[in-house]
Formats: structure tokens, C-alpha cells, sequence
């Protein structure tokens, strides 16, 4: 792995920490605006209650291939999280008794006595069925969840110029999901327009509380849950504002990410090849405890292909993030799915 340089700091100078889970190799990602532990040259209010929304417009159940997922490349499977071994055959997932109307207690509990707040949701394509957690007014900062929507936004900014995305372009999308590549992610952030094109890019993939800050850096968007599900909705089913073939090339990239990133939502796949994209960092405003995000598309126990977004912060390690993040994803998963 080469050294990353500081794309664009704020105020503060390079912090290098070894991460405290995973592999054990140093990982980088954006520190209250500066690069500092939590990626690959990577990066990567507990609320007391939930609302279930309706089924979302156009899903159908009991659909047999709901949404079908664009031809892409097998997902890899968690390394050092409670999720099996790296395999694109199908496993045993044990899900909580969970149901819908007692989701939030649910979640409650398991963030009890943590300090952690979350927000989650989860979108069952086949039946529309959706829980919804987290405040109504925060947002939480995404980390490298966001360089899916930086993807996103190229992907539109391509289509709207009557193009394939260049070759250029691939070759800086590719390690930027893949690898969750810091560099990578500025210069298409850069591409992009920085705030105010993805802002832009953002309301045509109707993520209406996404917004990023004018003049703050990538690694500090501020979203919600189910945006999160809105952006995973446009880039894996079809229909949407995102091509067909710039679908697949997105399942491709987030079905391919390396084994030491796949942990997350991924706990709650049955399948073995679900697609994801993970965020985490140390948040210096809150003394260095840890961002915990994790958004994907995956194959629940019962057949069921799920849309699923956990964020999370105010973590006391990063081990404790993603075993919590896990947690959720699985008790989301069951009420859902339920």
C-alpha cells in the first residue's frame, strides 16, 4: 500500500495510527476534515422510537426477483467481523426474533450503556416493507460511505454529457470503492464540483438530506439512513436516474471490495455476494471515538434482496463500532424480513 498524501487538509496536520481492528495494517481516512486514521489512503440520536413507512412506490410483493441486480462480479465476504469467511456461496445466517413493532426496542437495547448513536434502515424489495431509526432532525456524518455518491454523481455528470464513463474515470472509481482510496475520491470529488455538484447530483437521486457543506472536505457530509437507501436504490435497481450499464459497473466496484472492508451490513447476507461500501474513522469532535458506517444491498435468509444502511458514531473502538453496526444490520434485517 503507498503512503497517501494529504489531498486537501483542514487546518491540521497529518495524523498516522495503526487501526484497532481488522487486519492490523494502517488505515487512513478524513479526521475532522484531515487525513488520519480510518481508510485506505482508506477511510472509510439514538432516538426513542421508529417510524415504519409505507411500501416504497414501485416495489412489488411478492415479486420473485425484485429489482434484479445488474450483472456484476461475486461480493467478497467480512474479514475480522463476525461475518463468515470471504465466499460467494450461499451460509447460515442467524437473525434476531425481531419484528416490525418492536424494531426500535430493539435497537434501543442494543445501544444501550454504549454512548452510540445510530441511524438505520432497511428496505425489503420484494415486499416494500421499511423500518426506519434514528432522529428526526440529525444528521450523522458518512466518512466513506459518501465516495458511493461521489460514484454516483460522476455516473450522472457522464450521462449527462451523453457518455460512458471514461476510461479516466474507472480507473480512479475502481480503487476509490474497492479500496476505499482517499486520492481517488478527491480527485472525483473535484470532478464532480466538490459540495455544490453533489448537492446537485444529490436532488436528482432524491437525496433530500444529503447536503454537503459548501467548503468542507468529502469525509464530513453530513446524511441519514435512508438516504443512504435512496443512493443504494439508484445505483442497483433498475428504473432509476442511473443507467443500466453504470448500474453494473457499480455492483461490480461495491462487489468487489477487499476482504479486510467487507465487514458491516454484510453480516446479515445469506448469499455471499452482496454489495457494499463501508465508512469509519476517529471523529476528533467527539475525542476520537469512532464513526461506524456501513451501506449495502444483500440477500436476507428468507430470499428477500434488502436495501440496508447502519450509521452509526460515538463508538469506543472501531472493533466495538463493527461488531455494533453487525448487531444492527441483523436486527434490521429481521424486522424487515419478518
Amino acid at each position: 500500500m503507498s503512503s497517501p498524501a494529504s489531498p486537501y487538509a483542514i487546518g491540521s496536520a497529518l495524523v498516522v495510527a495503526a487501526t484497532v481492528a481488522l487486519s492490523g495494517a494502517v488505515a487512513w481516512g478524513y479526521h475532522g476534515g484531515v487525513l488520519a486514521p480510518g481508510g485506505r489512503a482508506a477511510s472509510g440520536s439514538t432516538a426513542a422510537g421508529a417510524a415504519v413507512a409505507a411500501p416504497t412506490a414501485g416495489a412489488t410483493a411478492g415479486a420473485s426477483s425484485p429489482g434484479a441486480l445488474p450483472t456484476a462480479s461475486p461480493g467478497t465476504r467480512p474479514a475480522g467481523s463476525t461475518a463468515s469467511p470471504a465466499s460467494s456461496t450461499p451460509r447460515v445466517v442467524t437473525l434476531p426474533a425481531v419484528k416490525r413493532e418492536n424494531f426500535a426496542a430493539a435497537v434501543d437495547a442494543a445501544l444501550a450503556s454504549s454512548g452510540a448513536v445510530a441511524s438505520v434502515t432497511a428496505l425489503d424489495l420484494t415486499s416494500g416493507r421499511q423500518v426506519n431509526y434514528g432522529s428526526s432532525e440529525a444528521t450523522m456524518p458518512t466518512a466513506s460511505i459518501v465516495k458511493a455518491d461521489i460514484l454516483a454523481a460522476v455516473m450522472l455528470e457522464a450521462q449527462d454529457d451523453g457518455r460512458p464513463l471514461s476510461r479516466a474515470e474507472k480507473a480512479l472509481a475502481e480503487p476509490m470503492i474497492t479500496q476505499s482510496d482517499n486520492e481517488a475520491a478527491q480527485t472525483l470529488w473535484e470532478q464532480a464540483g466538490r459540495a455544490s455538484g453533489i448537492a446537485e447530483a444529490n436532488e436528482e437521486l432524491g437525496l433530500s438530506e444529503t447536503k454537503p457543506p459548501v467548503g468542507t472536505a468529502w469525509g464530513v457530509v453530513q446524511s441519514r439512513a435512508k438516504d443512504q437507501v435512496a443512493l443504494l436504490s439508484a445505483l442497483t435497481v433498475p428504473g432509476g436516474v442511473i443507467s443500466a450499464e453504470n448500474q453494473a459497473y457499480a455492483a461490480e466496484l461495491m462487489g468487489g471490495v477487499a476482504d479486510d472492508q467487507s465487514w458491516g451490513v454484510s453480516a446479515a447476507d445469506a448469499d455471499g455476494e452482496c454489495l457494499i461500501k463501508n465508512g469509519w474513522l476517529p471523529w476528533a469532535e467527539e475525542s476520537d471515538r469512532w464513526i461506524i458506517n456501513s451501506i449495502g444491498r444483500i440477500k436476507a435468509p428468507n430470499g428477500h434482496e434488502v436495501l440496508i444502511a447502519v450509521m452509526t458514531h460515538n463508538n469506543a473502538s472501531q472493533g466495538d463500532g463493527i461488531a455494533r453496526v453487525e448487531e444492527l444490520a441483523k436486527i434490521a434485517t429481521a424486522a424487515v424480513t419478518a
